[in-house]
């Protein structure tokens, strides 16, 4: 595992394996591919995230020993979006997590945390987490990524194309060992790649990075938690952050182009490619959004608004002409009647005597006039 969120070490299952035959003759091409990327649950279910947190400033924690420098509990005010990396979630609880390595390597406490979204490679779903027995050895657990809750699964790639990375179907998280970039850069792989591109994928057009130290030493902390590194360990990292500096400035004009301004809050950090702000100015910026203290009272009340609709000319209901039956052909329809209103002829009695049973037998009713109509249509003749 890679400090402050790279990663780009052999034995992290399924981090470093070999190339098969199959990526040399068929090398992986994302150009094609749609530019809407997709996120599976725990059951291989298909969801669209994109954009779920339009608008929202955000913090990125990495794992680097300088975040713990921070009062993080500035953090945990409203309106504030978090997101870390790695066990740097074992420092600071975020709202998502990102990870790119072998799930083992990560803490089963932010695994289990049903109040962080975790985004993890699809092809994680299924893998064992690490836990610890009675005496504090780690085991793997017979728990798997997918029985944990509030876990998505991301499609990656290997392949880094600055001109395309924002735009990838699947989130790039830097290079195979054995390809180079279009800047002579070979490798190099790392978490932080697939956070930047995740948190842009969910909407979020303004982060603030911590614990980006991108240094390594030996006999110091390298972590903002206690793990130790090797000496190759830490001169493959700081070789990672060589290339790292290298690609995000090559990104840099293209996060420019879509408006996604990324803000550097590590002190004295290796990482020289974005602007640099003090970590309580940034937090400032981003509570300035909203009122510095909440009322309810009246809330509840019922509010008089003058709505556009209140300002119409009301609809005025004319009476339909009289006379002019429903569909007659004159260009206008009558409007419709209330069947009680409607008046039907009376039936007429029969005189006693003159075959009450027998409509038919009634004599004719002449009108006022004195004269007689023409029969209904179907009526008998009297004369």
């Amino acid at each position: 595992m890679v400090s402050n969120g790279e990663s780009d070490r052999k034995g992290h299952g399924g981090v470093q394996r070999k190339p098969q035959k199959q990526d040399k003759e068929k090398p992986q091409d994302t150009s094609r591919e749609p530019s809407r990327p997709t996120l599976l649950t725990h059951d291989g279910q298909r969801v669209v995230l994109e954009n779920v947190y339009r608008g929202s400033p955000a913090f990125l924690l990495c794992g680097g020993p300088s975040l713990i420098t921070h009062d993080l509990q500035l953090l945990q005010q409203r309106g504030i979006l978090t997101c870390a990396v790695n066990n740097a979630a074992a420092v600071f609880r975020p709202h998502l997590w990102v990870c790119v390595d072998s799930p083992g390597n990560f803490c089963d406490a932010v695994w289990r945390d049903p109040g962080t979204v975790k985004f993890t490679p699809s092809n994680f779903l299924r893998a064992r987490l690490t836990v610890r027995d009675a005496s504090g050895r780690l085991q793997a657990s017979q728990d798997t990524v997918s029985d944990m809750p509030a876990v998505f699964g991301f499609e990656r790639n290997d392949a880094f194309v600055a001109d395309r990375w924002l735009h990838e179907a699947t989130f790039n998280w830097g290079n195979a060992a054995r390809r180079v970039d279009a800047h002579g850069n070979r490798g190099s792989r790392s978490v932080m790649y697939a956070a930047l591109r995740l948190l842009f994928y969910l909407g979020v057009r303004e982060l603030y990075l911590l614990g980006c130290d991108f240094r390594m030493e030996r006999n110091k902390p390298n972590y903002a938690f206690p793990q130790r590194r090797s000496d190759s360990s830490i001169r493959g990292n700081n070789r990672t952050y060589e290339v790292l500096n290298n690609r995000l400035r090559q990104l840099l004009p293209y996060f420019e182009k879509e408006g996604y301004r990324v803000v550097n809050c590590t002190p004295n950090s290796g990482l020289t490619v974005f602007p640099t702000m003090p970590f309580e100015a940034a937090v400032a910026q981003v509570r300035s959004r909203l009122p510095s203290e909440i009322v309810t009272e009246g809330m509840y009340d019922r509010i008089k608004t003058n709505r556009p609709s209140q300002n119409r000319p009301k609809r005025v209901l004319r009476p339909s002409k009289a006379g002019v039956p429903r569909g007659s052909g004159t260009g206008s329809k009558a409007p419709p009647q209330n069947r009680s209103q409607v008046l039907r002829p009376k039936r007429m009695e029969a005189p006693t005597g003159s075959g009450a049973g027998d409509e038919r037998s009634s004599p004719p009713v002449l009108p006022p006039n004195g004269h007689n109509q023409s029969p209904r249509p179907g009526a008998g003749s009297h004369e």
